[in-house]
């Protein structure tokens, strides 16, 4: 099932601050060419804003550049990241939620 969030968001302190939101959800980091990891999280906003102060550790080049997120709760979201990561071969995968 392709991604049917929101749109690219600019992976930065403002705009997390500005467009992420403090629900449940799944999100997506990547670049232009390569999805970097879908992860879920109780809060989109607080995982997104930990993986921004964590940057320095991202291992891959270029590195992420967007973000997008799509509210989900319950057992749909932990489904949705494993469609995401099987259907889109990010470079990083999670196997634990992050709760915040």
């Amino acid at each position: 099932m392709p991604w049917s969030g929101s749109v690219a968001i600019p992976f930065t302190v403002s705009s997390v601050y500005l467009h992420a939101p403090k629900v449940s959800g799944v999100y997506a980091i990547f670049s232009d060419k390569n999805w970097i990891c879908f992860d879920e999280s109780d809060d989109i906003y607080e995982s997104l804003m930990e993986h921004i102060w964590k940057r320095a550790s991202w291992t891959r080049d270029p590195g992420p550049k967007y973000f997008a997120f799509e509210p989900l709760t319950g057992t749909a979201r932990g489904l949705r990241k494993q469609t995401l990561n099987a259907e889109y071969s990010p470079a990083f995968v999670s196997h634990d939620a992050v709760s915040v």
